[in-house]
């Protein structure tokens, strides 16, 4: 007999899931890597994420998916990102709700969790699991996290921030980036980003939208919503969520760190490998972005003055 959704939910409540939640661009990839390198945090793999999304189907060959992730490269392509089958990946491309399509819609985040809970439980079922399993997906952060600590009980949640300028500028670079290169392994993930670069003027109009100013207006206010919503809601997780930011992980991690770990009551802190340091990236200066952020860098006042941030970037 298979499990119904009350009995998922209920082996869901006694596992203790930890939620790593940021705007896209904020530095969670690296963060989420750095903590599943622990040995004491699980987490849901780029392969549990293939198997599942291909659930029904023939069953993938490990070896051959394996080659053909090297024959593409060692990282994510559009940046340092380090992939592989055994690498942390986000949970939301199993969702209806994927990153690709999220500024044409409201609410952004998701909604229903019943594939999540059914792969948590999957995990759940492996001998000698570590205390927590982290899980990780940025489209969840905009208006979403309460959804959340709804669907999953006594879950704690990791918020990542960073500067708005540097996120949105982040955002815009990398979406120019897949948009113009197609990412075959962000396409094994994302069915909606793989139909659009599969049809020519579909490709050309994304190309288009993101060298348009309506459209970067529409990415930004994007951001100013969320931070507002985080802003709104602060309080509801204040004892279930812990608020970090990217630019003092960069800055000094040790610090950032054995205040998660503390907060999470494991053992031993983390340590970062060498491969995981944070070198971040220089990103080329747009005019048309910077004109976009300075049209409406109000909106972000209250946001800033909440974390600490000035109206410029401060360098890292």
């Amino acid at each position: 007999m298979g499990l119904t959704v009350e009995t998922l939910s209920q082996i869901i409540t006694t596992m203790s899931c930890l939620f790593l939640l940021g705007a896209h661009r904020s530095g969670t990839t690296w963060l989420h890597q750095l903590l599943a390198a622990s040995k004491q945090i699980s987490c849901i793999t780029y392969w549990d994420v293939l198997q599942k999304l291909h659930h029904g189907e023939p069953q993938l060959d490990r070896d051959e998916v394996r080659k053909v992730l090297d024959h593409e490269g060692d990282t994510r392509g559009f940046d340092s990102v380090a992939v592989g089958l055994d690498h942390p990946e986000e949970y939301g491309f199993l969702l209806e709700n994927g990153a690709f399509d999220m500024y044409t819609r409201r609410p952004i985040s998701n909604t229903c969790f019943d594939p999540l809970k059914q792969l948590i439980t999957k995990k759940s079922e492996l001998v000698d699991q570590p205390p927590w399993l982290l899980l990780k997906n940025p489209v969840d952060f905009y208006d979403g996290f309460l959804n959340i600590a709804n669907q999953f009980a006594d879950s704690k949640f990791i918020f990542l921030h960073r500067h708005p300028l540097a996120v949105f500028r982040s955002q815009v670079m990398s979406w120019r980036h897949i948009a113009t290169s197609p990412n075959t392994y962000l396409a094994t993930l994302d069915p909606t980003y793989a139909k659009v670069m599969d049809n020519p003027r579909s490709k050309v109009a994304l190309q288009f939208s993101l060298h348009s100013r309506s459209f970067l207006e529409t990415m930004l206010l994007t951001l100013a919503e969320s931070f507002d919503f985080h802003l709104e809601h602060e309080k509801d997780l204040a004892q279930q969520a812990i608020r970090l930011r990217y630019e003092d992980l960069c800055r000094d991690p040790v610090p950032e760190l054995n205040q998660i770990s503390s907060w999470l009551g494991l053992a031993d802190g983390f340590l970062a490998p060498e491969r995981l340091s944070a070198h971040p990236r220089k990103l080329n200066d747009d005019p048309l972005i910077q004109e976009v952020y300075a049209a409406h860098a109000h909106r972000f006042a209250a946001y800033r003055q909440w974390l600490g941030y000035s109206i410029e970037e401060s360098p890292l």
